[in-house]
């Protein structure tokens, strides 16, 4: 990755955010590890088959993440340069999270300013409800 791509990619996600429909791969890993939870079933066997199922879970998942984005990455860059260039930006903005931090932090810090424990609580967990 260049300067330029990292760049680029920064100002892509102070202008735009993380926005809730783009398919961010920060949910696509998360709802990933969730059903390998689901079928790992933690805490219905000994604590030491839970710690061997977490730790494949983990390494698949991380696996499969890094095999995914290199494939996704080859793919680009065989189909075209530009196209190549364009996922490089397009995923490291995806993996940045500066924009996104900065408002939530600042509904946070509005909510306490507020004395509002609660929505500050909500706002933490970027819960939307109060």
């Amino acid at each position: 990755m260049t300067a330029l791509t990292l760049s680029c990619a920064y100002v892509a996600d102070l202008l735009c955010g993380d926005p809730e429909w783009f398919p961010h791969p920060v949910r696509l890993i998360g709802r990933l590890t969730a059903r390998g939870e689901a079928l790992a079933r933690p805490g219905r066997g000994s604590v030491r088959r839970d710690l061997i199922s977490g730790a494949v879970l983990s390494a698949s998942v991380v696996t499969f993440t890094v095999a995914s984005t290199l494939i996704v990455l080859a793919a680009a860059r065989w189909l075209h340069p530009s196209l190549g260039v364009t996922t490089d930006v397009v995923l490291a903005w995806t993996a940045l999270a500066t924009g996104s931090l900065l408002t939530e932090a600042r509904q946070v810090l509005q909510a306490l300013d507020d004395h509002d424990l609660v929505r500050a609580r909500h706002r933490l967990a970027r819960n939307r409800r109060p």
